[in-house]
């Protein structure tokens, strides 16, 4: 109510909210909701959320990057719905629920991945709230009973072979995500970063993000070579290198370069960024919650949709990303209610 009341006594308002605003923000939906119900125009802006830390967390973990399909969902919503669950493409579960719901998902996930998988487990809050250790399914349901309400689990494909990347020491890679709009989405970590370091790197092409981006940080380099940036790490101890969208969704190159980093012995990290899901989301001011707005989320690049059609579900809104940008396909379904009786 205060911000309504701020724009109409014609005041510019901002509105931050910690991590996506359309992502188990319950604040951002009512507001989004007031908003139109009075006719004020919003414009949303993507951001960080859990499902990129997760899934960065886990590909420093050992889980490959540059996923070309992912699935995110409400634990609840999964439950109800286990025929969306494709274990060929890695998934994202909040698993925000009530007691009965965590063990019904374990029991989901053992009958559906081999007996000798697991997932990652993103804490949620507290000390170790940005931390995502591998669980195996034997131990995964104690895990949950133990965690946060917040936890998140990051499930790699089934077929997936872990190989985790080296933690710490010299070199030092350092991989970040420009974000899906340069720079207007790039985190100021990134920025930061990149203006900080003596090698720093952006595989960008010479287009307008790239000419924007070099304003911002002179000394940025371009390069499509994950030999250069570990020439560079060796030479200087640590090198910085961008990417469009992030680790998960770049189209190969993040993919190639950590593969470098494990095959040289050099060690890694992987920064979470703004995804073309997360971008897309905010623009098309969709919502993704346990009781309101829609609880999943199915993504993928272009070239597998045109290779796979039935990648698109009429539950789910869909993100398609690639070469030829990202594009949001809301879904035939209607996106849920919010319950009154829930306080």
């Amino acid at each position: 109510l205060w911000v309504v009341r701020r724009l109409r006594a014609g005041e510019p308002v901002a509105f931050l909210t910690r991590i996506h605003p359309f992502i188990y923000r319950r604040m951002g939906w009512e507001l989004l909701q007031m908003c139109r119900d009075k006719g004020v125009a919003v414009t949303a802006y993507g951001a960080v959320s859990l499902t990129e830390l997760a899934g960065c967390r886990a590909v420093e973990g050992g889980a490959p990057a540059d996923a070309d399909a992912v699935r995110v969902f409400d634990i609840a919503w999964l439950n109800r719905h286990p025929e969306l669950l494709r274990p060929v493409d890695p998934t994202v579960i909040y698993c925000i629920g009530d007691d009965k719901e965590r063990p019904r998902l374990v029991r989901l996930l053992r009958r559906s991945y081999p007996a000798s998988g697991g997932a990652y487990l993103l804490g949620g809050s507290g000390d170790r709230e940005d931390q995502a250790p591998w669980v195996p399914w034997r131990k995964l349901g104690l895990s949950l009973r133990l965690g946060d309400i917040g936890c998140v689990l990051y499930v790699p494909a089934a077929r997936a072979k872990r190989s985790p990347l080296k933690a710490g020491g010299a070199p030092l890679v350092r991989l970040h995500g420009l974000g899906t709009r340069v720079p207007e989405e790039t985190t100021l970590e990134t920025l930061a970063a990149l203006g900080d370091s003596p090698a720093a790197f952006a595989a960008l092409g010479a287009g307008a993000p790239w000419r924007r981006l070099r304003a911002l940080c002179p000394g940025l380099r371009r390069t499509g070579s994950p030999g250069s940036v570990i020439a560079a790490a060796r030479r200087h101890g640590e090198a910085v290198v961008a990417i469009p969208g992030g680790a998960l969704f770049d189209g190969g190159f993040s993919a190639r370069l950590l593969a470098a980093c494990r095959k040289g012995g050099v060690a890694a990290r992987v920064t979470p960024s703004v995804s073309p899901v997360g971008s897309a989301y905010a623009r098309a001011q969709f919502c993704l919650g346990d009781d309101y707005g829609y609880q999943g989320i199915a993504a993928c690049s272009a070239r597998r949709l045109l290779s796979e059609p039935d990648l698109q579900t009429p539950l789910l809104p869909l993100v398609t990303y690639g070469a030829v940008g990202t594009r949001l396909i809301p879904p035939q379904a209607a996106p849920a209610v919010p319950d009154p009786r829930r306080p």
